[in-house]
């Protein structure tokens, strides 16, 4: 079980506050994390930790995954995960 650390989901949703784009999030997470060859799951993990997304808004991010050149660009995933992000919003901009 990959845990999660309180304080890196609350810098994804400081960098949210900013306006920073979903693909922008997850390209700094993927820096915070170490390297992993359960990476995907990480990401979708530590962005429904932080945003509240459900299993199906976040999964885009295993069609995008960064480290293995996944299907996704940056612009469509960001497509696919803004709206889910700003629809949870006021759980997470507290």
């Amino acid at each position: 079980m990959i845990p999660i650390h309180h304080d890196v989901v609350n810098q994804l949703t400081v960098l949210a506050r900013q306006g920073a784009s979903p693909s922008r999030i997850l390209h700094q997470l993927s820096e915070l994390l170490p390297e992993s060859h359960a990476r995907k799951v990480s990401l979708i993990k530590y962005m429904r930790a932080a945003f509240g997304l459900t299993l199906e808004q976040a999964s885009p991010i295993a069609g995008w995954a960064v480290e293995t050149g996944g299907e996704l660009s940056d612009s469509q995933l960001d497509e696919l995960l803004a709206p889910s992000i700003l629809s949870t919003r006021d759980q997470w901009d507290r």
